[in-house]
């Protein structure tokens, strides 16, 4: 145990974190008084002593885990299980939907597979080892296949369903290989660029340890921009000295501009309507924009709340109070929706928002679209987003993509852009309070 910790403070070191010599003996002293057979202990005792700076959490977070992991790696675990080959290992994880055992599976995968022994190619190159090695289309079919009793199709709507739960499953089992070999890499190679500020980390990319420290730092970080707004308002507010009215009152004191008077300005803030495509792909970027937005609710005078994937659903009442926390298919079902998990149809959105509340918008509303603007070879019903448009003061649309993948593929990103009074790549925490600084 000494060891680990001995290793684990080097390996912080290496990521640019300051760990003196006397924390490390600080640290192994504070383990004679935790149970050291319970992880969590381990971890709040290491925190303590190792850790000085809460901007270092995250990268203490991906060093524990990897000298402390929950399941240490032996020989058993990186070889198959009788006969069954990684193809068939990955296909029975995501048929069956273990979250940690998919965790796990990909931690195995990634040391056995990955060549991390000697580092020397691209982050993407280690990945793509462990992806042909699985044979990631294989396991794809096959746990499709294991779906349907006695090999028999289902239905149509049933099949669709089916697929659309895959397809998540095997996309949070591809990020963690990356998450596993970004990790790896980090600590073999000892290099700090590797680890980005959790202000930078892109959502659609970030761990499950970076999406929670992100959540916690979404309410302090929207609570600063809010601060800032509101001494930009005083001093709006305050305006510049009116000369003409401060001469003329001055007249009463013989000259002497006791009272200076000023150009009041007016303040519009506006009322906000928030469109977030919750499908499986950006549901997390959903909760932090529903989650920054509220915390910043006393800079809007209104604010209405719908989600979609291929309907529409208003959640207002359903956020009040829990703008920061709330699951975005726990909203679908809390609003009596059955279509969590289809793949998102953004013309079929826009119609049915337009259809029930389009009339409701007026010009004191800004109409904020978040979403990857993926409409998967669906009408994406540019002409209702223009109607929207033409109602509303403004209407943005914020995408977590990046610019250079905008209208590859199946995005509309680039019709929407024409459409829209701003489309914007909010990749980010950094990202995502610029713009929101920017509308109020």
């Amino acid at each position: 145990m000494i060891d680990a910790v001995v290793d684990c403070a080097a390996r912080l070191r290496r990521a640019g974190v300051e760990v003196p010599l006397s924390a490390t003996v600080e640290a192994t002293e504070a383990l004679r008084h935790v149970d050291i057979g319970e992880r969590e202990q381990v971890r709040t005792a290491l925190v303590a002593t190792l850790i000085k700076r809460s901007a270092d959490l995250v990268t203490f977070a991906r060093i524990f885990d990897r000298c402390f992991p929950a399941s240490p790696p032996d020989d058993r675990d990186l070889s198959p299980v009788g006969d069954v080959g990684p193809t068939e290992q990955v296909a029975s994880a995501i048929a069956t939907g273990g979250g940690r055992a998919l965790d796990d599976l990909a931690r195995r995968l990634v040391e056995r597979y990955a060549g991390l022994a000697s580092p020397r190619s691209s982050e993407r190159y280690h990945v793509q080892r462990v992806e042909r090695a699985v044979d990631i289309s294989g396991a794809f079919q096959t746990a499709l296949r294991a779906g349907r009793e006695g090999g028999e199709r289902r239905p149509a709507l049933e099949e669709r369903l089916a697929r659309a739960e895959i397809e998540a499953r095997l996309q949070r089992f591809r990020r963690e290989l990356r998450e596993q070999v970004h990790r790896r890499l980090a600590d073999e190679l000892g290099l700090t660029s590797l680890s980005t500020p959790l202000e930078e980390t892109d959502f659609l990319r970030a761990s499950t340890t970076e999406l929670r420290a992100m959540r916690d730092a979404v309410r302090p970080l929207a609570r600063r921009i809010g601060a800032h707004l509101s001494s930009r308002d005083r001093r709006l507010r305050r305006g510049r000295v009116d000369m003409r009215r401060t001469i003329r009152a001055s007249l009463g004191s013989g000259g002497v501009a006791l009272d200076p008077a000023y150009h009041r300005r007016r303040r519009t803030r506006p009322d906000l309507w928030l469109l977030c495509d919750v499908s499986g792909s950006v549901a997390e970027f959903a909760r932090f924009m529903l989650a920054f937005v509220y915390v910043m609710h006393e800079e809007f005078p209104r604010i209405r709340a719908f989600v979609f994937v291929d309907d529409v659903e208003e959640v207002t009442g359903l956020l009040t109070g829990h703008g920061d926390g709330r699951d975005p298919f726990r909203l679908l079902a809390g609003a009596g929706a059955t279509l969590g998990r289809r793949r998102s149809d953004y013309g079929r959105a826009l119609e049915c928002f337009w259809s029930r509340y389009g009339m409701e918008v007026g010009p004191w509303a800004t109409v904020i679209v978040s979403g990857d603007a993926r409409s998967h070879d669906r009408d994406p019903r540019g002409d209702v987003l223009g109607a929207i448009a033409s109602r509303a003061r403004r209407v943005w649309f914020l995408n977590p993509e990046p610019r250079a993948t905008w209208g590859r593929g199946d995005s509309v990103a680039s019709l929407y852009e024409g459409i829209c009074h701003h489309m914007a790549e909010v990749r980010n925490l950094r990202q995502l309070a610029a713009c929101v600084a920017d509308l109020v």
